[in-house]
């Protein structure tokens, strides 16, 4: 009886060295992964910073800045864990579409754009919000 205990701890021992021995790899794997998302979004900052320093002086469009803006959005959701921290995302995401379909319909109204990049922006819009309405379901 004693022999068998004494297997069965050296079989769970095993067991658990050979669980403890692959963690760190997929942690450390993990931990680049997140560093990398972090650059990214730290990247894409820059680009919505310097797109809001031009649309400010006249030279970029609101709808090129509400794209950059939307790309650092897309970015920090891949670094979200939880689903308030996507929702609040989300919601900056929706902000910003709403904002898109604005600015469409006024440059269709002085015929600087087309009714099909009214529908676009409309559609983008409406992807965006079903999506936050399926994440605040969850």
């Amino acid at each position: 009886m004693r022999f068998a205990n004494r297997q069965s701890i050296k079989t769970i021992c095993s067991a658990l060295i050979v669980v403890t021995m692959s963690c760190p790899a997929r942690s450390a794997d993990e931990v680049k992964s997140k560093q990398l998302l972090k650059e990214r979004v730290a990247v894409l900052n820059e680009v919505a910073t310097l797109a809001s320093r031009l649309y400010g002086q006249g030279s970029v469009p609101l709808l090129e800045l509400n794209k950059a803006k939307q790309a650092v959005c897309k970015a920090e959701l891949d670094l979200c864990e939880t689903d308030v921290e996507r929702i609040a995302v989300m919601d900056t995401r929706l902000a910003l579409a709403k904002q898109d379909v604005e600015v469409v319909k006024r440059l269709v109204s002085m015929a600087e754009m087309s009714t099909t990049d009214l529908l676009k922006a409309q559609a983008k819009q409406l992807k965006i919000e079903a999506a936050l309405e399926r994440r605040k379901g969850n």
